[in-house]
């Protein structure tokens, strides 16, 4: 059995929240894509939340979503309620 730390376990937490958040059911790829938008800078930066994490606002499916990306993990770690960032 694989631990917390996994990839697998980490992108598996981020579609657990992408659905509670946003409603949306996602799979790897869609975490995937949204990886590349932050990775490519198609994404916007919102802000700086700690040494290795950020904040974006992605696109996907024509909603505007906002993640918190790790920088030394190069994933998706969760996903935010807008209302969380005012």
């Amino acid at each position: 059995m694989r631990g917390p730390g996994t990839k697998t376990a980490r992108n598996a937490h981020a579609k657990r929240r992408g659905l509670q958040r946003y409603g949306l059911e996602l799979n790897r790829l869609d975490l995937k894509a949204m990886n590349q938008q932050i990775q490519t800078g198609a994404a916007e930066f919102i802000r700086r939340q700690s040494l290795s994490r950020t904040i974006w606002k992605v696109k996907f499916q024509e909603k505007e979503l906002f993640v918190v990306y790790h920088g030394k993990t190069h994933g998706i770690v969760t996903f935010l309620r807008p209302e969380w960032l005012t």
